[in-house]
């Protein structure tokens, strides 16, 4: 479980997933399309917060590759090598780790869109198959 967590997009999309299904059940109960529309806008909002973490995060990046450098500078060649090595293999996961922060806050920021723009649509569609479905058990 602690590995799924570490990784922002199925996170992202489990979020997504238990919203949107919570948000068409609350607005079909309540026979509000709106709400699809104003949880949408939030889940962009969230989006848009989750962008100012991202620059966070690129400035731990940074601070850590300007301590890395320093200490490179002062190992010895023997342990020069080791040094690289691991170093390369840090930099590959934060490499990794930005692009899928970056396809978290993309993902969220889409799904909010959809929603936001064509919530009531997705209402109606649901009511529609709601109601063919009702008309095909009688």
């Amino acid at each position: 479980m602690k590995d799924v967590l570490r990784r922002p997009p199925l996170v992202a999309t489990a979020f997504l997933v238990i919203v949107v299904a919570a948000v068409l059940v609350t607005a079909s109960l309540l026979g509000d399309p709106e709400l699809i529309n104003r949880a949408g806008a939030s889940l962009s909002a969230i989006g848009a917060a989750l962008v100012i973490y991202q620059a966070f995060i690129e400035a731990r990046f940074e601070r850590s590759q300007k301590l890395e450098s320093r200490v490179r500078e002062n190992l010895s060649p023997a342990n020069l090598e080791l040094a690289i090595k691991i170093l390369k293999d840090r930099s590959e996961k934060r490499k990794s780790e930005r692009i899928e922060i970056v396809a978290a806050i993309a993902i969220i920021v889409f799904v909010g869109e959809i929603m936001h723009g064509w919530g009531e649509y997705l209402y109606l569609g649901q009511k529609e198959l709601s109601e063919h479905h009702d008309d095909c058990r009688h």
